[in-house]
């Protein structure tokens, strides 16, 4: 779904986009779910040692898209402040890691001061200035609140941050594993149909209060829709084929394809512009193709003992490792 948002699949983006939006809540509940342990403690050495490797990981993207843009745009410059602290000049999907990094970072003070008791109620802030300055800024202002850094417009960024998106997010998922029991699937999935209808609803509402129904990354019903459909894979039976089919490629591949899918987007978009024959329009074809060739790229990279990929990858195995498996 976080491909999608990059991607559109048939054109189908704005669409899709009150679905799309639960992408990056759901991935940040599963780090919180992995951060914490069944008894509710949030061990520093975890903490330190995802924080590590989510660290090389970045810093290894970064230069990888950096490389890319000198390659073909022939741009050197870099803001290195903006690049710093939002994260999204290389590639705009990355501001998605500097928050998670950030928001570790966070709660590792937290931990550390023996304030664990204040995290709920920081997510709860978090989650209302993401509402007051995202999807409902119409409401409270005037206009949509913008933020500059080195002169320059950075869109979304006072509602799209380590503190109104991911904090909230990985709190919801360390509670989740906390309040962990069996569900009713059949309940869960009503639910799921309902909240998802709401949320469509939501779009349609804001879109004719504020002429945009992606006005921000979280609506009111987007977090109960992630935790929702979050208890569904949770509650779902791992003894089918199909589900551990899939639990396989989200942990093997999941982290690579988010990574790199606007990377190989790119290369894509150049070689089809060279072929000398006419291909249908990409909006048919380029988000499957994006996938499938991250996940022979990374296929390869592993059998080859290549290390390309190599830290990507580490990061969706960091948490799973650190913690406990869900077992059904």
């Amino acid at each position: 779904m976080v491909v999608g948002i990059h991607i559109p699949l048939w054109g189908t983006t704005s669409i899709m986009k009150p679905l799309y939006s639960i992408a990056v809540p759901i991935f940040l509940m599963i780090s919180g779910y992995f951060l914490v342990t069944p008894e509710g403690d949030i061990p520093q050495k975890r903490i330190t040692k995802i924080l590590k490797k989510i660290f090389t990981i970045t810093v290894i993207v970064n230069l990888i898209y950096y490389g890319w843009r000198v390659l073909i745009h022939h741009v050197y410059t870099l803001p290195i402040f903006r690049t710093i602290l939002v994260g999204d000049t290389l590639n705009l999907a990355l501001w998605y890691m500097n928050a998670y990094l950030e928001a570790l970072i966070l709660i590792w003070f937290i931990t550390k001061l023996k304030l664990t008791r204040l995290l709920p109620w920081l997510a709860i802030l978090g989650l209302l200035l993401n509402l007051i300055l995202g999807s409902y800024y119409w409401v409270f202002l005037d206009k949509r609140p913008e933020l500059y850094l080195e002169g320059v417009l950075i869109p979304n960024a006072l509602h799209r941050n380590f503190f109104t998106i991911a904090l909230p997010c990985i709190v919801a998922g360390t509670w989740l594993r906390l309040k962990e029991r069996p569900q009713s699937l059949r309940k869960l999935l009503w639910a799921a149909g309902i909240l998802l209808i709401a949320n469509y609803a939501e779009a349609i509402i804001r879109k004719l209060a504020c002429g945009s129904a992606t006005s921000g990354d979280i609506g009111l019903v987007t977090l109960p829709l992630a935790i929702v459909v979050f208890l569904i894979a949770l509650n779902l039976k791992s003894e089918h084929r199909l589900i551990r089919y899939l639990a396989h490629l989200g942990k093997n591949y999941s982290t690579n394809i988010f990574l790199f899918h606007l990377l190989i987007n790119g290369i894509l978009f150049i070689l089809v512009t060279q072929l000398p024959f006419w291909l249908p329009d990409n909006i048919y074809w380029m988000l499957p193709v994006d996938i499938i060739l991250i996940i022979f790229l990374t296929k390869i990279c592993n059998l080859g003992k290549l290390r390309f990929f190599f830290e990507a990858k580490k990061l969706s195995d960091s948490n799973i490792s650190s913690s406990k498996t869900y077992n059904n």
